[in-house]
């Protein structure tokens, strides 16, 4: 047990106050509150609290100076061994006649062709015997010796632009203008208050066009703040001075950004991996972990892997593709996939350089143990013990074996995972398990066989097909609609299976969207011999949307629909564990699993052969790291292939978020609305990620 007492708590560093006759601007007094910060403890001596009130001083002026204020008065003084800072901070500087200039020549188009037109603009090679500049024949424009282009007096105030010149070439696609491009990204509108963010926000921006356009080395040089303040008549809008006739005067604050850029060579790409071989670091090498060693992984296998042609212009987001490739194998604990240095003298003289690139891959463990517990109030307790190997054949495959038992599902046998088949971007999987299932509505004892192959489309969207082979015995409580009672079933079946399903996601986060959309369904048409014999096909669609509300996106609306019908099959005939169930933490919350469905008289569920099921949410951001969130859900399940919404129950609850860096951990609490004899009174739920 701990404690912390008066004398000790947290005191700020010291009192920031205006100046007398000052009146701080809405926002200012907390900003610099927050700069000057906490100490442990107050100050003991007037000479510690001067001390103490030099350094809020420093970070006073330093947070000002960020903010726009450039010519802020700031004083300290000490009352009764207290700091205390005096602040003045003056006008707020505004941004005017901004500039941008090449510091290593002008960027190339990415696609250019000579043109006729252009030659009264003549691209030529500069001293270094690389680069080029720009050398215009018309005199209009000049060029000095810094290899700045210098804009005659009035025309970048009459064109309303920043100033720049591009190369003499015409673009093969009009729209590509790198120059121009850059121009507009690093561009601040003119009057806007002179804070630091913004000034460094577009110079970021700048050097983000570059590379987004296959300058891969471009980087932005110290950039030239030129801070005055000018004199201007208010009638005439000249600079002015005191002894003018014009007596009316203003002064203009201002502050003149010049952003230096240097755009290095344009970059394009080689379809092949510098070096003989791939390396990682050796594993569970504390003492140096820099070491390498060769990767078991095929060198051929990544290649095949790289997204572009050779010569083809760099992009990061090719680079972005090959990592992602990379990482959905789930063997490598890392994956970085970059270019050569950029500092060699040749590339930096070169005008246009082609790469290789490098992989670098820090392998998983090769044997992994994965233990797993969970516990549910709707689905009960389970936990389970399975091992896997990684990548034993340099392909990056995994293969998982193992078991777990559950009160509702105990499952023993294998997987195996074999990323990239015969086409980038596709998986297949292969499974054999055994299986136990004891449900309210059922219970099947089987072996399971299944072969899916998985293409990947987007990076959280994908279409699957396959086929499933299950064979075993089904014991079953069901309903006869012509007697009106409920018929024991014990059949041994043998069920074959195509399946195929597609997940199209547009949200704009896996595990917490904020906006956008989700799309996927499953079609399966499917064969049941033995005991019985029935064709049908069973299908489910089903979508979400995110919707931000207000300019500050705190509150979320997120909203889903699902829909299931089986064709060609009845309540009677269709296996039991292919019937359409909802309730429970992925349907309808508030009611147990399986529980939304039309009951026998003794409560077992029976199962439909139709699905409805929707749910509205409304999550409110608290600060930065929690959620309250509101739900209801409806669900409802019927024996005829169009869903029944006669029979309609609904869920309603509230819920938190706790963000994580990799996603949220979300816990629910939810109570069934329209409630029947057998039905708790609540349930909670807690899991990683939101409910849909």
């Amino acid at each position: 047990m701990g404690f912390t007492s008066l004398a000790h708590a947290d005191v700020p560093r010291a009192d920031v106050r205006p100046a007398e006759g000052v009146t701080f601007p809405d926002g200012l007094q907390s900003k610099l509150e927050r700069a000057v910060g906490e100490i442990d403890n107050a100050p003991q001596s007037e000479l510690e609290a001067r001390r103490r009130a030099r350094s809020a001083q420093e970070l006073a002026v330093a947070i000002l100076n960020t903010e726009g204020y450039y010519r802020p008065v700031v004083t300290t003084a000490v009352e009764e061994n207290r700091a205390i800072v005096l602040v003045d901070p003056g006008p707020q500087f505004v941004i005017r006649e901004q500039k941008l200039v090449w510091t290593d020549g002008v960027p190339r188009d990415v696609a250019t062709v000579p043109s006729a037109s252009t030659a009264a603009i003549q691209a030529t090679p500069d001293a270094a015997g690389g680069r080029q500049s720009v050398a215009p024949e018309d005199s209009s424009l000049d060029t000095d010796d810094d290899g700045e282009v210098r804009i005659p007096e009035g025309m970048a105030e009459a064109s309303g632009d920043i100033p720049y010149v591009r190369l003499g070439a015409a673009p093969v696609h009009p729209e590509i203008d790198i120059v121009a491009k850059t121009r507009d990204a690093v561009k601040l509108e003119d009057g806007t208050p002179a804070r630091l963010e913004p000034v460094l926000a577009a110079e970021a921006r700048g050097v983000v066009v570059l590379k987004n356009n296959g300058f891969a080395y471009a980087a932005a040089d110290p950039r030239l703040l030129e801070i005055e303040d000018v004199s201007l008549s208010r009638t005439t809008g000249e600079r002015a001075t005191l002894d003018t006739p014009d007596a009316d005067i203003v002064v203009d604050h201002q502050m003149r950004p010049e952003f230096h850029l240097d755009p290095g060579p344009l970059v394009r790409l080689e379809r092949n991996i510098r070096g003989d071989i791939i390396s990682r670091r050796r594993p569970g090498d504390r003492a140096n972990e820099n070491a390498r060693v060769p990767t078991r992984t095929r060198k051929e296998f990544v290649e095949r892997l790289i997204p572009w042609k050779d010569g083809d212009i760099y992009s990061p987001e090719a680079l972005a593709e090959m990592e992602r490739r990379l990482v959905d194998t789930g063997v490598y604990a890392s994956v970085d996939v970059s270019l050569p240095n950029g500092n060699s003298p040749e590339v930096r003289t070169a005008t246009e350089v082609t790469v290789p690139i490098s992989v670098s891959l820090v392998d998983k463990s090769r044997d992994q143990i994965d233990a797993r517990a969970t516990y549910a109030t709707d689905d009960g307790f389970s936990a389970g013990v399975y091992r896997n190997r990684l990548n034993r054949s340099g392909r990056a495959e995994t293969l998982t074996y193992g078991g777990h038992w559950g009160s509702i599902d105990s499952r023993l046998g294998a997987e195996y995972s074999l990323p990239h088949f015969r086409r980038v971007n596709r998986t297949l999987r292969l499974s054999g398990w055994l299986v136990n299932e004891d449900t309210d509505a059922y219970q099947r004892q089987a072996v399971t066989f299944g072969a899916d192959l998985n293409q990947r489309w987007g990076p959280n969207s994908w279409f699957s097909y396959g086929i499933g082979l299950d064979a075993g015995r089904y014991q079953e409580l069901r309903y006869d609609p012509i007697d009106e009672h409920a018929i024991a079933m014990d059949r041994n079946l043998a069920i074959l299976t195509l399946r195929t399903s597609a997940l199209l996601d547009r949200s704009d986060d896996l595990l917490d969207p904020t906006e956008g959309w989700r799309v996927s369904g499953s079609l399966q048409p499917t064969i049941v011999a033995g005991e019985d014999n029935v064709y049908f096909l069973r299908g489910h669609a089903e979508g979400s949307a995110y919707y931000p509300i207000g300019s500050a996106r705190r509150t979320i609306l997120a909203g889903r629909l699902k829909l299931g019908s089986i064709v060609g099959g009845n309540e009677l005939n269709v296996p039991s564990d292919r019937l359409f169930y909802s309730g429970g933490g992925g349907s309808v919350r508030g009611y147990s699993y399986q529980s939304i469905n039309p009951r026998l008289p003794d409560n077992t569920p029976r199962g439909g052969v139709s699905l409805f099921e929707t749910s509205l949410e409304v999550r409110h951001n608290i600060g930065e790291s929690w959620q309250a969130v509101g739900f209801i859900d409806g669900g409802a399940t019927g024996p005829d292939e169009a869903p029944n919404l006669g029979n309609m129950r609904y869920g309603a609850g509230v819920g938190v978020r706790y963000k994580l860096p990799f996603g949220p951990v979300r816990a629910d609490v939810a109570f069934p609305l329209n409630k029947r004899e057998g039905d708790s009174s609540f349930q909670l739920y807690i899991s990683i990620g939101q409910s849909f």
